[in-house]
């Protein structure tokens, strides 16, 4: 089949919801294909059925396909499509088209059963409208407008040109169509079942629902209320401190319910009829506070389906500790509200794919699942953003490039590890290219002296030294941890290129490491403190230079770990959450894991503050819930429960639990190869192992340990 598309024969320049409509008769199997721009949601009979498409690029599109034979009923059906336009100025992690488009494709044994054409009947929704707050960035529309009377009205439609898959969208000529489509490589994301939420405060105008929990949702509301008044349904990941505090900075304990609930919201243009509502897009909250006028006549149903990408979680854990078991649960809930088509930063403000966000977030997700499609698909994303200069965008998809150099090799780290977590070389070798480009731009970015120049956004992490991310001095000085990070970048291609047969490349990989590490000690290194220096202009020490000297090996053996015993004093400029996960690592790797418990402290905090995620940053932060800080599924299981990988694709391992001040600890970790299921338990100060693992997988145990 080659069908075509199709489309409204007038442009839109505006945010807009349309109703694409056909009815036709078939009462047999059905296998349906469809895509859209610049989003749908199907129903088929009046039963939602499936929405997508799966969040795309610049270069790719994506159509869903699925057998939806029992949705059908015997004699005619119907097939309805909401399609919401986004504008071209709208939604910047979205690639739209100047009107909406939708593409249809139903077969029986491929045989055309239902297509896009021009017998279908298109509407446009009138007085439903679809905003973004112009200070945040937004992945799809964020909250809607709905006024006191919704009308359709029908519009032309045309055909445009046949989507061709077997060409991904290329026509003969090999020019790229509108719609450049692909299978989606990810399932239909989890919408779990309907919630109701509790009334734990009112006022004279409003009340406020609470989750109990923080979540990603889809909302459904069902309101009957005065005619002329104006329901507003504001969503809030917390209570704030002030009523002024649009951001969030100001902040206690998180469900305190003397505070105040701010943010964006959606509105109902009341009509003094019963009207029902379920919101295009998810919503990202903890806190729904519902105001109007006359709320005394109001009459409201708020329920909330969570929906995420639908992991199938195998990890477990538990511990002797129970503020390890609900920093367990924090970290599950704080991944899977930062988990859906993409990777995002945040749900509730930008809805972005990080590079460096992404790279934490699949570490922590190959703990908990098997599934690996999300992960690659934000190393595939990613890696479509490269510029000309080589270094990657700094988040993807998105219409607004925006560069961080370091966070190119966030990315590059991910492939590696990738790589090594699965043996999947046939999906790795690809990027290879990718991988030379991007250490070329940084190769580019050397100084006369060897060192890597401040360039873009030279972000570091959060610091509260660092102005901006950035460490004092750093737009106009270099940077070293800038030169650090593309050592441990030359480090990890060199090693993967290695292990993927390209051993020249490997070799000059590894020799201009090595002319990069000299000139890094002649430079930065301070020799009368010990440590390096954060910039050339300032002798300034933060844990970040010490933890990217070890892990890049410019210093091993007793400079890394008089290095680490540096860092770890209680007055060094310490790492925000966005760097914590490698502070584990440098102590993993000069052998002071067990010190490392201390490193949890920040997740304490929140817990003592209530919090059900975990935020951007411990102190007053902007955002409540950011997937790097997930790190705690990381580090229980291959700290706590001891599962350390030490072969490609996980063909053998080490379990050696590191167990603080804990006296027994149980759970199960997934692997490519299968689950390894893990209980210990310390007696007399020794650490007493069971385990089970896949029979394919060899297994080494600590040498201090003793296997029961």
């Amino acid at each position: 089949m080659n069908t075509k598309w199709i489309q409204t024969k007038e442009k839109v320049c505006e945010n807009a919801l349309f109703s694409f409509r056909k009815r036709f008769s078939h009462s047999g199997k059905l296998t349906l294909k469809i895509s859209a721009s610049t989003r749908y949601r199907l129903f088929i009979n009046g039963k939602f059925a499936l929405e997508g498409p799966c969040q795309g690029t610049a270069y790719e599109n994506y159509y869903e396909e699925a057998d939806v034979s029992s949705y059908l009923k015997n004699g005619e059906n119907e097939l309805s499509v909401l399609v919401l336009h986004a504008a071209d100025n709208a939604f910047t992690s979205v690639f739209t088209a100047d009107r909406p488009i939708l593409w249809v494709e139903g077969t029986e044994k491929s045989k055309a059963i239902v297509q896009s054409d021009t017998s279908w009947r298109a509407f446009k929704i009138s007085g439903r409208d679809f905003a973004q707050d112009k200070s945040v960035m937004y992945s799809v529309a964020y909250f809607e407008h709905l006024h006191e009377t919704v009308t359709e009205t029908e519009v032309e439609i045309e055909e445009g040109n046949a989507a061709n898959l077997q060409n991904d969208g290329f026509n003969e000529w090999g020019i790229k169509g509108t719609l450049c489509l692909k299978k989606s490589p990810l399932p239909q994301m989890e919408t779990r079942a309907e919630r109701p939420l509790t009334v734990c405060k009112t006022t004279e105008n409003s009340y406020v629902l609470d989750a109990e929990s923080y979540t990603t949702a889809k909302v459904r509301v069902k309101v009957r209320g005065t005619k002329g008044d104006v329901l507003r349904l504001t969503y809030g990941e917390c209570f704030l401190k002030t009523a002024d505090d649009w951001w969030g900075f100001k902040k206690g304990m998180r469900d305190d319910a003397s505070g105040f609930i701010k943010g964006p919201s959606d509105k109902i243009d009341l009509s003094g009829e019963e009207q029902e509502i379920e919101f295009f897009w998810y919503r990202a909250f903890r806190y729904i506070e519902v105001s109007c006028k006359d709320i005394k006549n109001l009459s409201l149903t708020v329920n909330y389906a969570p929906y995420f990408y639908p992991f199938d979680i195998t990890a477990k854990f538990s511990c002797s500790d129970e503020n390890y078991n609900k920093m367990w649960d924090v970290s599950l809930n704080t991944l899977l509200c930062c988990s859906h088509e993409i990777f995002v930063d945040c749900p509730y403000f930008e809805q972005q794919q990080y590079d460096m966000d992404s790279y934490l977030e699949a570490m922590y997700a190959l703990k908990i699942s098997g599934d690996t499609r999300l992960v690659k698909k934000a190393i595939s994303d990613l890696a479509q953003s490269q510029q000309p200069s080589g270094l990657l965008c700094a988040n993807y998809p998105s219409r607004v490039t925006q560069v961080i150099p370091t966070f190119s090799i966030y990315w590059l780290m991910l492939l590696h590890d990738y790589y090594i977590y699965s043996g999947d070389s046939e999906f790795v070798k690809p990027y290879l290219g990718t991988v030379d480009k991007i250490l070329w731009a940084f190769q580019n970015l050397l100084n006369e002296n060897g060192i890597v120049s401040s360039s873009h956004w030279p972000f570091v992490d959060w610091a509260k030294t660092f102005p901006a991310g950035v460490p004092s001095d750093g737009v106009l000085s270099p940077i070293c941890v800038y030169s650090m990070q593309y050592s441990a970048g030359l480090k990890c291609a060199a090693h993967l290129c290695k292990l993927l047969g390209r051993e020249a490349l490997s070799g000059e990989y590894l020799q201009r490491k090595e002319k990069l590490d000299k000139a890094v000690r002649i430079y930065f290194r301070n020799e009368e403190k010990g440590y390096y220096n954060d910039t050339l202009t300032t002798a300034a020490f933060s844990q970040h230079t010490a933890i990217w000297a070890i892990l890049s090996e410019i210093e091993t053996g007793k400079n890394a770990l008089r290095l680490a015993r540096i860092m770890m004093d209680p007055k060094t400029v310490s790492c925000s959450f966005s760097m914590g996960f490698f502070l584990f690592r440098a102590l993993e790797k000069v052998g002071m894991y067990d010190l490392a418990e201390v490193n949890l402290k920040g997740f304490q905090t929140m817990l003592d503050l209530n919090c059900t995620t975990w935020c951007e940053n411990p102190d007053d932060p902007r955002s409540e819930c950011h997937g790097w800080s997930a790190s705690p599924l990381y580090e229980f299981t291959t700290g706590i429960l001891g599962v350390k990988q030490t072969g490609i694709g996980y063909e053998s391992i080490e379990i050696n639990p590191t167990p603080w001040h804990l006296t027994h600890a149980e759970g199960a970790v997934p692997t490519p190869l299968g689950t390894v299921s893990v209980a210990w338990k310390k007696i007399n100060g020794k650490i007493h192992l069971s385990y089970s693992a896949p029979r394919d997988m060899t297994v080494t145990v600590g040498k201090d340990v003793i296997t029961e």
